[in-house]
């Protein structure tokens, strides 16, 4: 094998490896957002998201009165999620299923009694 042609190997290699690490990266970004805010006007001891069909689970705890949490995902279709809010008195309510899709950033209202959700479809709208 020609010197030249051992380095032109290496290149298109390292080229098509470079590639497919980029594209691999691009596809695992966050593309849907759940935004939670705590209405309640009671501390919240923990926010538990799942998702019906890719199985994520997001568990985030300690959640202040007049707090707002953003959960930030990657998911490649379309999916329904639903939160379970547990309150530091122990208290739970779970909220509705949601359909989401891969863009979509979706605001969660927590109350005392219930979770109320608003969509905005866009990320891109939403800022």
């Amino acid at each position: 094998m020609k010197p030249g042609n051992k380095y032109l190997l290496i290149l298109i290699f390292v080229s098509t490896l470079g590639f497919g690490l980029l594209i691999f990266l691009g596809n695992t970004q966050p593309n849907v957002e759940v935004v939670v805010l705590n209405k309640s006007g009671k501390p919240i001891s923990s926010i538990h998201l799942e998702t019906e069909k890719s199985r994520k689970n997001v568990i985030l705890r300690g959640i202040d009165v007049g707090a707002e949490v953003v959960v930030k995902f990657h998911n490649d279709g379309e999916d329904t999620f639903f939160l379970l809010i547990r309150f530091a008195d122990g208290k739970e309510i779970r909220g509705e299923n949601v359909y989401f899709e891969p863009g979509y950033r979706v605001v969660e209202t927590v109350t005392e009694n219930e979770i109320i959700a608003k969509h905005v479809n866009s990320l891109s709208q939403a800022k």
